[in-house]
């Protein structure tokens, strides 16, 4: 089977060699792979602030069971992640804030990477609120965000946010936090840590107590 960033290499053809080129980097510094693993084969998933739709992608490419929708405020990176669908059926992507994105409940699967720490704490907020009430019971929310410990590498992730998207305040919390929001709002939720090279990166695993979504996951 080939690797996610010959996957991705291989998906972003169609793409400007830039766009191409920064897909296949991503792959390198985010362990996409853990985060597949945890998914189920199966079912509805939505992806919000997708980028240019690795995931999603991702996602769509791992399972024919999967209908995946993937969202982001930023029409250029849309354009991108549409010009890798080719024919597939079971993917496509649309231009929408957070807030605007249809959660027509219920939803099976719930992913953000990398988004909720570019959302104010009331935005985070409504947001965790707005999933809980889409996902069916049993439904999962994979949560990918930054992690404030070790210090350092919380720093190189704040600078690697200045750089990328200068100007925007950040509200980064301990992952303690987001797993007690998380548990409080009615989740029961796993943390795997993932810090890779000089990253600090944290997946929250979070279920929705009930009975519900197929829970297999990749092999």
């Amino acid at each position: 089977m080939a690797s996610i960033p010959a996957i991705v290499w291989k998906t972003y053809a169609p793409c400007s060699l830039g766009a191409r080129a920064w897909a296949f980097g991503r792959t390198l510094l985010l362990e996409f792979d853990r985060i597949l693993a945890q998914a189920p084969s199966r079912g509805h998933f939505v992806e919000l602030g997708c980028g240019t739709g690795i995931l999603s992608n991702l996602l769509a490419l791992g399972s024919d069971g999967r209908s995946v929708v993937g969202s982001d405020a930023n029409p250029r990176v849309i354009e991108i992640a549409r010009a890798t669908v080719g024919q597939r059926p079971n993917v496509r992507f649309e231009v929408a804030r957070v807030e605007d994105v249809m959660l027509q409940p219920p939803v099976d699967v719930i992913v953000a990477v990398d988004l909720f720490h570019h959302l104010s704490a009331h935005a985070q907020m409504k947001a965790f609120e707005r999933i809980h009430e889409a996902l069916a019971p049993g439904g999962m929310f994979l949560l990918k965000e930054v992690d404030r410990t070790p210090r350092w590498k919380f720093y190189a992730n704040r600078l690697h946010d200045a750089i990328m998207d200068p100007g925007n305040p950040l509200c980064v919390r301990h992952r303690a936090d987001y797993k007690s929001i998380l548990q409080e709002l009615g989740f029961e939720v796993e943390v795997i840590l993932m810090h890779r090279l000089v990253y600090a990166h944290v997946l929250f695993v979070a279920r929705k107590r009930g009975l519900g979504a197929d829970n297999r996951t990749l092999q």
